[in-house]
């Protein structure tokens, strides 16, 4: 019994040791080689990311991973693969990400992906507060969480105070090619990130966003069940509309003579309940995704652009109109510091 002992172990040996190995050593071999195939995979979904921001020429790129409520103690990683399980699969790299670059008030809120476009780009995370200064609104850096000039992907949590196109997050770029910008992370009602522009209208970001019923918070809710929903308004629900709000009124008009546009708009202001209306602005308008882009004349020949987020309740009576998210520029009818005008549609 021995002998066929002492034999199986020769057997064995020489079996672990043989170019020509069993099955059962070639399991022993291939082990290592799958978790280097894996590596590579994680690698190659980073490398191709900033491959395809170098290519289309954007700063950085940004994903949504969704709202982690407060209070749910979840480990992180384990949230990320129940809540994004196709982004995941895509881009493993987003697990690797270490908890010192999972920065944030707290574990809770909306969390963000952000990935520079390469490890030559500079890259700063704040923590910033609202202050009312000469009556208007603005983010003041308070402290850092994150800053490197050879910056590496990074997650970030963000809140809010009241408001949420307030976040108490910034974040700082710089390219190695000189470009810099501040971004305040937020998104829009159905999930997706609002994206900086530049002044031609490209997008700076790359949005790598799963999007799916997951990845949308619970407060916006289905309009379907809903007795009090906003939604961006179509074009076809903005013509030959007209709204009141205080002392303003604004006349929306259907006019396809020039192709660019869906029509014409006349704004007008009421000085006291007793005086008639008097013609401050004219213009054109168009909705475009989300926003009613306006062009604006006043009186004296001043023009006047901009992009601002509308959204409209499922009764059509309730029209919400905000200041630019990402400039934070009101339109011209919008008191100083005003963020957002409500207005009621008129039938006169």
């Amino acid at each position: 019994m021995r002998k066929v002992i002492i034999l199986r172990l020769i057997l064995f040996s020489i079996c672990i040791t043989t170019t020509f190995c069993l099955a059962a050593c070639e399991k022993k071999v291939k082990k290592p080689i799958v978790n280097e195939d894996i590596e590579i995979v994680k690698k190659d979904s980073l490398t191709t990311l900033q491959e395809t921001m170098n290519r289309n020429d954007y700063i950085a790129s940004v994903a949504y991973l969704g709202h982690k409520e407060k209070g749910d103690s979840t480990p992180i990683d384990g949230w990320i693969k129940e809540n994004c399980p196709e982004l995941i699969e895509e881009m493993p790299f987003i697990l690797d990400i270490p908890l010192e670059r999972i920065v944030g008030e707290s574990d809770n809120g909306d969390l963000y992906c952000i990935v520079p476009k390469g490890d030559d780009t500079s890259l700063g995370v704040n923590y910033v507060e609202w202050n009312l200064i000469d009556d208007v609104l603005w983010p003041t850096p308070d402290y850092i969480y994150y800053r490197d000039e050879n910056a590496k992907p990074v997650m970030v949590f963000t809140g809010y105070d009241k408001w949420r196109d307030e976040p108490n997050v910034e974040i700082n770029i710089t390219t190695n090619d000189g470009r810099s910008l501040i971004w305040y992370p937020n998104i829009h009602a159905n999930g997706k990130p609002i994206i900086p522009i530049d002044q031609n209208g490209s997008e700076l970001f790359l949005d790598f966003t799963q999007y799916d019923d997951k990845i949308v918070p619970d407060y916006y809710v289905e309009c379907a069940n809903e007795t009090h929903c906003l939604l961006p308004p179509l074009d076809q629900g903005l013509m030959d509309t007209a709204w009141t709000s205080d002392h303003w009124y604004i006349d929306l008009a259907e006019d396809h003579s020039d192709p660019r546009y869906s029509g014409q708009i006349d704004i007008y202001y009421q000085n006291t309940d007793k005086d008639d209306y008097e013609h401050r602005y004219t213009g054109t308008w168009i909705m475009k995704d989300y926003l009613l882009h306006l062009e604006l004349v006043d009186d004296k020949g001043n023009v006047m652009v901009g992009d601002y987020p509308v959204a409209i309740d499922i009764s059509g009576e309730h029209l919400i109109i905000h200041r630019e998210h990402e400039t934070y520029f009101s339109p011209p009818f919008f008191d100083e510091g005003v963020i957002a005008m409500e207005f009621t549609a008129s039938y006169y």
